[in-house]
């Protein structure tokens, strides 16, 4: 997260990545979702490994007829998001832009709603960047608390409302997201077709 602390020593970093298909289960302690992909080479600051990770989903058959796309991770703003501690790569701002098109083209369409949960990311000149990505663009201008988003709390209002539009996502996450951090924390959802000029 942002805040900082103490580096990680290399050798006890984790390397590589898996892809899990998120299951409902009753034990909140471990996953047992299963793993669909594994590799040992994934980069977190590749937009390459990012537009992967999204075809191999498509081409799995996790297609759905809404799609959000949530980034978490270290943010700074128009520096970029996705610092990954083992390769020392991050995107910037107009490299994600680029796995957006990428991504929106392999969809057919726009994301519905595009996340970053990562400090910084909501700046209008980062958003203004992917005001043609995405319907629906949510994030923070300011510090993202270490706990991040409360998923919990944000994927139980989906699964009562499956059905809901990007506008109730992103609405649904903000009041999440302020509900969870009562003081001194800000997200936003913002139209990407009304950041024009």
């Amino acid at each position: 997260r942002c805040g900082g602390g103490l580096p990680v020593p290399r050798a006890d970093r984790q390397r590589g990545a898996r892809t899990i298909v998120v299951t409902r289960d009753s034990d909140p302690n471990r996953i047992t979702s299963p793993a669909v992909f594994t590799s040992n080479d994934a980069d977190m600051g590749s937009e390459a490994n990012l537009v992967r990770f999204v075809k191999r989903a498509l081409r799995n058959g996790y297609r759905a007829r809404k799609t959000a796309l949530i980034l978490w991770n270290h943010g700074a703003g128009r520096l970029g998001i996705s610092f990954d501690d083992v390769s020392r790569n991050h995107m910037e701002v107009d490299e994600l832009g680029r796995a957006l098109d990428q991504i929106n083209q392999a969809l057919g369409r726009k994301l519905d709603v595009f996340a970053t949960d990562a400090c910084l990311m909501q700046m209008a000149s980062v958003a203004y960047e992917f005001r043609d990505r995405a319907q629906v663009i949510v994030g923070s201008e300011e510090v993202i608390p270490g706990n991040g988003y409360p998923y919990t709390a944000i994927l139980t209002r989906l699964a009562t409302a499956p059905d809901m539009e990007a506008e109730e996502l992103g609405r649904a996450m903000v009041e999440a997201y302020g509900a969870s951090y009562a003081s001194a924390a800000t997200l936003s959802a913002i139209r990407g077709e009304a950041m024009e000029g």
